[in-house]
């Protein structure tokens, strides 16, 4: 019984620092691969955790007691997300990728991993951006195959948020033709 509590406590401890710091997930005990982010229901980034199980039932009870107390934060990648039918109006005001000057080193560091994700496993290059400092995002985007891909960055906790894909029709403003490489610095 002391081992649980030991855990028991842990967890909501690492919860509590987490949110503290601002970078709070809600965890998955086991193993779980995708190729993209997943942002949980509850509105964090989903966690991997090899922790006991108690430790992660304890973390994500601390997690959801504290959005409920305060509500989902804004470092929270759920407040900042937009909504895909917001997306394809966003990519009027796009401008060239080529243009895209980082505001930070760090985000000069995950939007370029980002990129590369698109080099080295699309084959192709993303041909437009859009910084949405309101969010704390930056926007990459172009035709991969017969898709438009729009990924989501997030420079607040310099990681990847998520990406849509839509028909070329649902986005008119998006390039016609892939790039067959992005411009690399």
């Amino acid at each position: 019984m002391a081992s649980e509590m030991t855990q028991h406590e842990k967890g909501r401890r690492k919860a509590e620092v987490d949110w503290e710091n601002e970078c709070a997930s809600f965890l998955f005990h086991g193993d779980f691969t995708s190729d993209r982010p997943v942002i949980h229901s509850c509105g964090l980034y989903l966690g991997v955790s090899w922790e006991e199980e108690i430790f992660v039932r304890s973390h994500n009870a601390t997690i959801i007691r504290l959005i409920d107390l305060h509500g989902l934060p804004f470092w929270a990648p759920g407040s900042r997300i937009v909504a895909k039918r917001e997306v394809p109006a966003l990519l009027v005001e796009a401008e060239p990728i080529h243009r895209y000057i980082p505001a930070t080193k760090k985000e000069r560091t995950v939007v370029r991993r980002g990129i590369r994700v698109w080099t080295d496993k699309l084959g192709t290059g993303p041909t437009l951006f859009k910084r949405l400092d309101e969010r704390r995002l930056v926007v990459i985007a172009g035709r991969v195959n017969e898709v438009v891909r729009v990924d989501f960055i997030d420079t607040l906790s310099n990681r990847w948020m998520c990406t849509y894909e839509f028909d070329p029709s649902e986005c008119p403003c998006a390039p016609q033709k892939s790039h067959p490489r992005c411009r690399r610095e």
